[in-house]
């Protein structure tokens, strides 16, 4: 005769191997979502701002024509600021993106870290959109910052108003955002200090107005963000206090 106690533990083995059965399921599943999740971040991570793609679609020889173009003006631009009175200069985007394909590396070789490559500049009336890829393995991804410039009531100071940061289509914490721009200011020694506008970290950077070598004094008074440009105007003036005689 069988002892009852023994029919009563084969059921209490049952579901305990129905629970680890159900147990071991969801671990497998969880690792499959967990696979596809850092897929999708991986893929979205990835993703590079139309305007960056194109840039990187122009020609090597059209990019050193633009990069060249924008030495030209640039040297204009100088040579109208030694001179008293009104100035006005025109860059654009394609300008600047050839230069920075071109001329950056090799005329200021390590002043962009090696893990920062292909900087590409996008301009908007509204914003302007910087993009590169960041590289430092096992990092690899593509950052891309939207800000917004404009100039403030006090004279020669440009508020370059951050307004978000992505590694590709994923948002990234501004913290380590504005660290990078604070390190990159410091090297190309830019007087810069941080505000903020409704909730915006905005980066007030001063433009030197003293011009040391002919004792003029340089006023930026207009920036506009155009439609694949920006546009600067302003005037040289005699610094009046350099001129000023000395008291007896």
């Amino acid at each position: 005769m069988e002892h009852p106690g023994i029919q009563e533990n084969g059921n209490s083995r049952q579901p305990l191997r129905c629970q680890v059965q159900w147990i071991a399921l969801f671990l497998v599943c969880l690792a499959v979502v967990i696979g596809v999740l850092l897929m999708v971040a991986q893929f979205a991570s990835q993703q590079e701002p139309e305007f960056y793609r194109q840039a990187m679609e122009i020609h090597p020889a059209l990019q050193a024509e633009e990069g060249d173009c924008l030495e030209r003006e640039v040297l204009e631009f100088k040579n109208s600021t030694h001179r008293e009175g009104m100035w006005e200069a025109t860059f654009t985007a394609q300008q600047i993106n050839g230069w920075l394909a071109t001329d950056l590396e090799e005329k200021f070789p390590g002043v962009v870290p090696p893990q920062f490559q292909n900087p590409r500049i996008a301009i908007a009336p509204d914003f302007i959109c910087l993009a590169c890829w960041y590289k430092d393995l096992p990092t690899n991804t593509i950052l891309s910052l939207d800000v917004d410039v404009q100039l403030t009531e006090t004279p020669n100071v440009v508020a370059i108003r951050i307004h978000a940061a992505r590694a590709g289509v994923i948002p990234v914490p501004l913290g380590q955002v504005l660290n990078t721009i604070s390190y990159f200011a410091g090297r190309a020694e830019i007087e810069l200090r941080w505000a903020n506008m409704k909730a915006d970290p905005v980066a007030l950077m001063t433009i030197p107005g003293h011009r040391k070598d002919l004792e003029h004094l340089l006023r930026l008074e207009i920036l506009e963000l155009r439609e694949g440009e920006i546009y600067l105007s302003g005037r040289t003036v005699a610094d009046e206090k350099e001129k000023t005689p000395p008291a007896s």
